[in-house]
């Protein structure tokens, strides 16, 4: 009763009922209706000798709520799988999507380009504002600029005429 553990996991309740949590050395899981949050304030019902917590806590602080649960070794595993958090991890991801411009400013600057290949015709037109895919204005340029008569896109897809071609 009363003991302190630092939290290390705390799926939802729809996942597990197990959490993961540290007291002193000991690391194991127990069930997350037997705790009860004490947030930052520690109860002066509790003493500090018994806090054992690292420095640099990101989870809130809970304690044992029933008298008769303890932390489970690694003997007895959880009913359903408890997930592992890499806080830092996070931590860097959650800072890098929000300090990220906007679509709307990457694509002004230039940073950002609609997609060419593997979208819809019709969507990449409306998007580079042509009515004519560029690729096939700047072969038909190429073609009538230079006078083309044969070549490979001046003849039907016959396997015969790609073969003379060659």
């Amino acid at each position: 009763v009363g003991d302190m553990i630092s939290v290390i996991d705390m799926p939802p309740p729809e996942e597990s009922i197990w959490w993961r949590g540290k007291r002193g050395f000991q690391v194991g899981f127990f069930p997350c209706e037997c705790v009860q949050v004490i947030g930052d304030k520690v109860p002066q019902t509790i003493q500090p000798q018994t806090l054992t917590l690292p420095p640099a806590r990101t989870q809130p602080v809970l304690t044992s709520a029933q008298p008769h649960h303890t932390l489970h070794s690694g003997a007895q595993a959880p009913t359903k799988p408890v997930l592992r958090k890499h806080g830092k991890l996070i931590a860097f991801f959650r800072s890098f999507i929000l300090s990220r411009p906007s679509r709307r400013k990457l694509k002004q600057s230039g940073i950002l380009r609609e997609r060419v290949f593997g979208c819809d015709l019709g969507e990449h037109l409306l998007n580079s504002g042509h009515e004519i895919p560029m690729v096939l204005r700047c072969c038909s340029e190429f073609l009538e600029s230079h006078g083309v008569v044969d070549g490979i896109y001046r003849l039907s897809g016959i396997t015969s005429n790609i073969q003379k071609l060659r």
